[in-house]
C-alpha cells in the first residue's frame, strides 16, 4: 500500500470519527461508522489491505513487480 493512500485512509477515519462523536451520524449507523473507522486506522497502520491482496491491487509505486 502506498503511502499516499495510507494518508488518505487515516484522513478519512480521521473526519469520520468526528462526525460520529460530534452525533451527526445517529443509530445504526455510528456502530457501522466505528466499524468503518477501525478498519481505515489498521489497514492504514499496517499497510496491508485483504481487499488489495485479493484483488491484486498495489498502489506502492516504489515496489515494481516483475512477471515471469
Amino acid at each position: 500500500m502506498g503511502v499516499a493512500d495510507r494518508v488518505i485512509r487515516m484522513i478519512a477515519a480521521i473526519i469520520l470519527m468526528d462526525l460520529s462523536l460530534d452525533g451527526v451520524i445517529a443509530g445504526i449507523w455510528r456502530s457501522f461508522s466505528w466499524v468503518v473507522v477501525t478498519d481505515l486506522e489498521l489497514t492504514g497502520l499496517l499497510a496491508w489491505c485483504p481487499l488489495y491482496a485479493i484483488l491484486h491491487i498495489h498502489t506502492d509505486v516504489r515496489k515494481k513487480t516483475i512477471n515471469s
